[in-house]
Protein backbone atom coordinates (compact mmCIF):
# COMPACT_ATOMS: atom_id res chain seq x y z
CA UNK A 1 0.00 0.00 0.00
CA UNK A 2 2.91 2.67 0.59
CA UNK A 3 3.33 2.68 -3.22
CA UNK A 4 -0.07 3.69 -3.76
CA UNK A 5 -0.28 6.75 -1.32
CA UNK A 6 3.19 7.25 -2.77
CA UNK A 7 0.97 7.94 -6.30
CA UNK A 8 -1.84 9.63 -4.77
CA UNK A 9 0.80 12.20 -3.03
CA UNK A 10 2.59 12.30 -6.63
CA UNK A 11 -0.47 13.21 -8.38
CA UNK A 12 -1.92 15.57 -5.71
CA UNK A 13 1.52 17.56 -6.26
CA UNK A 14 1.14 17.31 -9.78
CA UNK A 15 -2.30 19.19 -9.94
CA UNK A 16 -0.16 22.09 -7.89
CA UNK A 17 2.31 22.06 -10.38
CA UNK A 18 -0.77 22.39 -13.46
CA UNK A 19 -2.50 24.94 -11.44
CA UNK A 20 0.93 27.28 -11.16
CA UNK A 21 1.90 26.23 -14.83
CA UNK A 22 -1.46 27.86 -15.72
CA UNK A 23 -0.88 30.94 -13.92
CA UNK A 24 2.89 31.71 -15.39
CA UNK A 25 2.33 31.02 -18.98
CA UNK A 26 -1.18 32.70 -18.70
CA UNK A 27 0.52 36.19 -17.87
CA UNK A 28 3.25 35.58 -19.33
CA UNK A 29 1.86 35.45 -22.81
CA UNK A 30 -0.46 38.08 -21.58
CA UNK A 31 2.65 40.40 -21.08
CA UNK A 32 3.95 40.12 -24.74
CA UNK A 33 3.07 42.83 -26.97
CA UNK A 34 0.67 41.11 -29.42
CA UNK A 35 -2.36 40.74 -31.00
CA UNK A 36 -4.18 37.23 -31.29
CA UNK A 37 -7.13 38.70 -32.49
CA UNK A 38 -5.69 40.15 -35.30
CA UNK A 39 -4.22 36.62 -36.66
CA UNK A 40 -7.63 35.14 -35.68
CA UNK A 41 -9.55 37.34 -38.33
CA UNK A 42 -6.57 37.48 -40.87
CA UNK A 43 -4.21 40.52 -41.91
CA UNK A 44 -6.86 42.17 -44.39
CA UNK A 45 -8.97 42.61 -41.74
CA UNK A 46 -10.56 45.95 -40.82
CA UNK A 47 -10.26 47.56 -37.18
CA UNK A 48 -14.12 46.92 -36.47
CA UNK A 49 -13.27 43.23 -37.45
CA UNK A 50 -10.81 43.36 -34.97
CA UNK A 51 -12.50 44.45 -32.24
CA UNK A 52 -15.38 42.58 -33.14
CA UNK A 53 -13.14 39.59 -32.61
CA UNK A 54 -11.92 40.44 -29.36
CA UNK A 55 -14.94 40.94 -27.79
CA UNK A 56 -15.81 37.08 -28.72
CA UNK A 57 -12.16 36.12 -28.16
CA UNK A 58 -12.91 37.50 -24.52
CA UNK A 59 -9.59 39.30 -25.19
CA UNK A 60 -11.27 42.93 -23.81
CA UNK A 61 -11.61 41.47 -20.38
CA UNK A 62 -9.93 41.97 -17.57
CA UNK A 63 -6.92 39.47 -17.00
CA UNK A 64 -8.12 37.83 -13.92
CA UNK A 65 -11.57 37.46 -16.33
CA UNK A 66 -9.73 36.05 -18.55
CA UNK A 67 -7.64 33.90 -17.04
CA UNK A 68 -10.84 32.52 -14.69
CA UNK A 69 -13.15 31.80 -18.59
CA UNK A 70 -9.67 29.67 -19.47
CA UNK A 71 -10.04 27.52 -16.05
CA UNK A 72 -13.41 27.00 -16.33
CA UNK A 73 -12.92 25.52 -19.69
CA UNK A 74 -10.10 23.28 -18.45
CA UNK A 75 -12.41 21.77 -15.95
CA UNK A 76 -14.96 20.75 -18.67
CA UNK A 77 -11.99 19.53 -21.06
CA UNK A 78 -12.13 22.83 -23.76
CA UNK A 79 -8.72 23.67 -24.42
CA UNK A 80 -10.02 26.70 -26.73
CA UNK A 81 -9.43 27.00 -30.25
CA UNK A 82 -6.41 27.32 -31.99
CA UNK A 83 -6.01 30.92 -34.18
CA UNK A 84 -3.91 29.38 -36.77
CA UNK A 85 -6.03 26.12 -37.54
CA UNK A 86 -9.51 27.09 -36.77
CA UNK A 87 -9.76 23.76 -34.56
CA UNK A 88 -10.21 23.10 -31.40
CA UNK A 89 -6.94 23.12 -29.46
CA UNK A 90 -7.73 19.28 -28.01
CA UNK A 91 -8.83 17.73 -31.51
CA UNK A 92 -4.93 19.40 -32.59
CA UNK A 93 -3.38 17.77 -29.60
CA UNK A 94 -5.38 14.12 -30.49
CA UNK A 95 -4.22 15.04 -34.03
CA UNK A 96 -0.51 14.94 -33.18
CA UNK A 97 -0.10 13.40 -30.28
CA UNK A 98 0.14 9.88 -32.24
CA UNK A 99 2.91 11.34 -34.48
CA UNK A 100 5.13 12.41 -31.09
CA UNK A 101 4.35 9.41 -29.71
CA UNK A 102 5.93 7.72 -32.36
CA UNK A 103 8.93 9.68 -32.82
CA UNK A 104 9.54 9.13 -28.74
CA UNK A 105 9.58 5.25 -29.11
CA UNK A 106 11.85 5.65 -32.17
CA UNK A 107 13.93 7.75 -30.52
CA UNK A 108 14.46 5.55 -27.58
CA UNK A 109 14.81 2.19 -28.72
CA UNK A 110 17.74 3.87 -31.04
CA UNK A 111 19.00 5.67 -28.11
CA UNK A 112 19.13 2.20 -26.15
CA UNK A 113 20.71 0.37 -29.14
CA UNK A 114 23.58 2.22 -29.81
CA UNK A 115 23.95 3.93 -26.37
CA UNK A 116 24.00 1.21 -23.58
CA UNK A 117 26.60 -0.86 -25.72
CA UNK A 118 28.15 1.97 -26.88
CA UNK A 119 29.02 2.99 -23.39
CA UNK A 120 29.41 -1.14 -22.07
CA UNK A 121 32.08 -1.55 -24.96
CA UNK A 122 34.03 1.62 -23.48
CA UNK A 123 33.77 0.44 -19.90
CA UNK A 124 35.46 -2.45 -21.03
CA UNK A 125 38.13 -1.04 -23.14
CA UNK A 126 38.74 1.55 -20.66
CA UNK A 127 41.44 4.42 -21.82
CA UNK A 128 41.66 2.64 -25.39
CA UNK A 129 40.64 4.04 -28.72
CA UNK A 130 36.99 2.99 -28.11
CA UNK A 131 36.53 4.44 -25.21
CA UNK A 132 37.94 8.07 -26.46
CA UNK A 133 36.10 7.97 -29.02
CA UNK A 134 32.91 7.21 -27.31
CA UNK A 135 33.67 9.83 -24.80
CA UNK A 136 33.41 12.41 -28.03
CA UNK A 137 30.34 10.79 -29.11
CA UNK A 138 28.41 11.46 -25.85
CA UNK A 139 29.92 14.88 -25.11
CA UNK A 140 28.87 15.89 -28.75
CA UNK A 141 25.33 14.07 -28.31
CA UNK A 142 24.56 16.22 -24.97
CA UNK A 143 26.16 19.47 -26.02
CA UNK A 144 25.35 19.92 -29.60
CA UNK A 145 21.85 22.00 -29.87
CA UNK A 146 19.13 19.93 -31.13
CA UNK A 147 18.16 22.69 -33.74
CA UNK A 148 21.31 23.13 -34.88
CA UNK A 149 21.95 19.30 -35.72
CA UNK A 150 18.77 19.00 -37.17
CA UNK A 151 20.39 22.05 -39.40
CA UNK A 152 23.00 19.69 -40.31
CA UNK A 153 21.30 16.80 -40.91
CA UNK A 154 19.15 19.04 -43.09
CA UNK A 155 22.12 20.09 -45.36
CA UNK A 156 23.70 16.76 -45.39
CA UNK A 157 21.06 14.33 -46.15
CA UNK A 158 18.33 17.03 -48.70
CA UNK A 159 20.85 19.60 -49.39
CA UNK A 160 24.35 17.79 -50.41
CA UNK A 161 23.55 14.16 -50.68
CA UNK A 162 20.36 14.02 -51.69
CA UNK A 163 19.13 10.99 -49.91
CA UNK A 164 16.00 12.39 -47.40
CA UNK A 165 12.61 14.18 -47.72
CA UNK A 166 13.18 17.62 -45.51
CA UNK A 167 9.98 17.61 -43.98
CA UNK A 168 6.26 16.09 -43.60
CA UNK A 169 4.95 12.94 -42.51
CA UNK A 170 4.47 11.74 -46.10
CA UNK A 171 4.97 12.37 -49.27
CA UNK A 172 2.29 13.71 -50.83
CA UNK A 173 2.06 11.73 -54.12
CA UNK A 174 2.11 8.91 -51.52
CA UNK A 175 -0.86 9.46 -49.22
CA UNK A 176 -2.92 10.12 -52.67
CA UNK A 177 -1.75 6.60 -53.98
CA UNK A 178 -1.43 4.59 -50.68
CA UNK A 179 -3.37 6.13 -48.35
CA UNK A 180 -3.01 4.86 -44.42
CA UNK A 181 -5.76 3.48 -43.26
CA UNK A 182 -6.74 4.58 -39.61
CA UNK A 183 -6.65 1.33 -37.38
CA UNK A 184 -5.11 3.03 -33.98
CA UNK A 185 -4.12 6.56 -34.70
CA UNK A 186 -0.25 5.70 -34.88
CA UNK A 187 0.36 5.99 -38.89
CA UNK A 188 3.64 3.22 -38.40
CA UNK A 189 1.74 1.19 -36.99
CA UNK A 190 -1.44 1.16 -38.95
CA UNK A 191 0.50 1.07 -42.17
CA UNK A 192 2.00 -2.35 -40.63
CA UNK A 193 -1.29 -3.65 -39.98
CA UNK A 194 -2.56 -3.37 -43.14
CA UNK A 195 0.08 -4.03 -44.78
CA UNK A 196 0.88 -0.79 -46.89
CA UNK A 197 5.09 -1.00 -47.05
CA UNK A 198 5.12 1.48 -50.01
CA UNK A 199 3.73 3.47 -46.84
CA UNK A 200 5.60 2.16 -44.28
CA UNK A 201 8.77 2.71 -46.23
CA UNK A 202 8.03 6.27 -47.10
CA UNK A 203 7.75 7.41 -43.44
CA UNK A 204 10.47 5.53 -42.27
CA UNK A 205 12.27 8.12 -44.63
CA UNK A 206 10.57 11.24 -43.00
CA UNK A 207 11.37 9.88 -39.45
CA UNK A 208 15.06 9.18 -40.06
CA UNK A 209 16.71 12.75 -39.42
CA UNK A 210 14.22 14.07 -36.58
CA UNK A 211 14.29 10.49 -34.89
CA UNK A 212 18.67 11.31 -35.09
CA UNK A 213 17.72 14.63 -33.82
CA UNK A 214 15.92 13.25 -30.70
CA UNK A 215 18.13 10.54 -30.12
CA UNK A 216 21.71 12.79 -29.99
CA UNK A 217 21.29 13.63 -26.63
CA UNK A 218 19.90 10.83 -25.32
CA UNK A 219 22.76 8.30 -26.76
CA UNK A 220 25.49 10.34 -25.25
CA UNK A 221 23.43 10.72 -22.20
CA UNK A 222 22.87 6.35 -21.56
CA UNK A 223 26.42 5.86 -23.26
CA UNK A 224 27.96 7.66 -20.35
CA UNK A 225 26.00 6.39 -17.95
CA UNK A 226 26.53 3.14 -18.73
CA UNK A 227 29.96 3.28 -18.85
CA UNK A 228 30.04 4.48 -15.44
CA UNK A 229 27.73 1.95 -14.06
CA UNK A 230 30.18 -0.64 -16.06
CA UNK A 231 33.01 0.60 -14.35
CA UNK A 232 32.29 0.73 -11.23
CA UNK A 233 30.81 -3.24 -11.54
CA UNK A 234 34.19 -3.60 -13.00
CA UNK A 235 35.70 -2.47 -10.01
CA UNK A 236 34.04 -4.89 -7.52
CA UNK A 237 35.94 -7.30 -5.13
CA UNK A 238 33.80 -10.68 -7.34
CA UNK A 239 35.50 -9.32 -10.91
CA UNK A 240 39.07 -8.86 -9.63
CA UNK A 241 38.54 -12.14 -7.81
CA UNK A 242 37.75 -13.40 -11.55
CA UNK A 243 40.39 -11.79 -13.57
CA UNK A 244 42.71 -12.93 -10.54
CA UNK A 245 41.63 -16.91 -11.51
CA UNK A 246 41.88 -16.15 -14.92
CA UNK A 247 38.17 -16.14 -16.18
CA UNK A 248 37.63 -15.27 -19.45
CA UNK A 249 35.39 -12.13 -18.57
CA UNK A 250 34.31 -11.58 -22.68
CA UNK A 251 31.93 -14.17 -22.02
CA UNK A 252 30.28 -13.23 -19.18
CA UNK A 253 29.64 -9.62 -21.06
CA UNK A 254 27.72 -11.62 -23.31
CA UNK A 255 25.84 -13.13 -21.02
CA UNK A 256 21.98 -11.55 -20.02
CA UNK A 257 22.49 -12.11 -16.45
CA UNK A 258 25.53 -9.45 -16.07
CA UNK A 259 23.57 -6.55 -17.14
CA UNK A 260 21.03 -7.05 -14.28
CA UNK A 261 23.84 -5.30 -12.45
CA UNK A 262 23.32 -2.16 -14.14
CA UNK A 263 19.59 -2.40 -14.10
CA UNK A 264 19.28 0.40 -11.07
CA UNK A 265 20.79 3.26 -12.98
CA UNK A 266 19.17 1.69 -16.33
CA UNK A 267 15.54 2.56 -14.89
CA UNK A 268 16.76 6.22 -14.41
CA UNK A 269 18.36 6.14 -17.52
CA UNK A 270 15.43 5.29 -20.01
CA UNK A 271 13.55 8.18 -17.28
CA UNK A 272 15.55 10.52 -17.88
CA UNK A 273 15.70 10.06 -21.91
CA UNK A 274 11.74 9.73 -22.07
CA UNK A 275 11.68 12.82 -20.27
CA UNK A 276 13.94 14.98 -22.94
CA UNK A 277 12.26 13.69 -25.37
CA UNK A 278 9.13 14.87 -24.07
CA UNK A 279 10.14 18.33 -24.35
CA UNK A 280 11.59 17.72 -27.43
CA UNK A 281 8.63 16.38 -29.27
CA UNK A 282 5.46 17.17 -27.63
CA UNK A 283 5.04 20.26 -29.23
CA UNK A 284 1.35 20.32 -30.63
CA UNK A 285 1.45 24.05 -31.29
CA UNK A 286 3.78 23.21 -34.24
CA UNK A 287 4.96 26.49 -36.58
CA UNK A 288 2.66 28.96 -33.65
CA UNK A 289 3.81 31.92 -32.74
CA UNK A 290 3.02 34.03 -29.10
CA UNK A 291 -0.36 34.70 -30.64
CA UNK A 292 -1.25 31.40 -30.57
CA UNK A 293 -1.28 31.16 -26.50
CA UNK A 294 -4.24 28.44 -26.30
CA UNK A 295 -2.24 26.12 -28.71
CA UNK A 296 0.75 26.62 -26.28
CA UNK A 297 -1.43 26.52 -23.14
CA UNK A 298 -2.59 23.32 -24.42
CA UNK A 299 0.70 21.81 -25.36
CA UNK A 300 2.27 23.02 -21.79
CA UNK A 301 0.02 21.50 -20.50
CA UNK A 302 -0.03 18.04 -21.99
CA UNK A 303 3.73 18.04 -21.80
CA UNK A 304 3.67 18.56 -17.98
CA UNK A 305 0.65 16.32 -17.57
CA UNK A 306 2.70 13.21 -19.48
CA UNK A 307 6.11 14.30 -17.29
CA UNK A 308 4.08 14.12 -14.31
CA UNK A 309 2.71 10.68 -15.19
CA UNK A 310 5.89 9.59 -15.85
CA UNK A 311 7.29 10.27 -12.48
CA UNK A 312 4.43 9.14 -10.48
Amino acid sequence: MAWVKYSLRRIFYLFFVLIGLTIIVFFLTRAIPSNPAAMYVGPLARPEQVEAAERHLGLDRPLLIQYGIYVQGLVKGDLGISMQTRRPVAQDIVRFLPNSLELIAMSILLSIIVGVPLGALAAQKKDGLLDHGSRFISIAGVSIPAFWLALLLQILFVRNLELLPVGGRISMNISLLFPVDKVTGFLLLDSLITGNMIAFRDMLRHSIMPVLTLAAYPIGMFARMTRSSMLEVLGQDYIRTAKAYGINLAVKFRKPGYYLDILPEASDLIGSGQQYLNAHTLGFHKECNLNEYQAVFGGLLANAFLKGLSQV
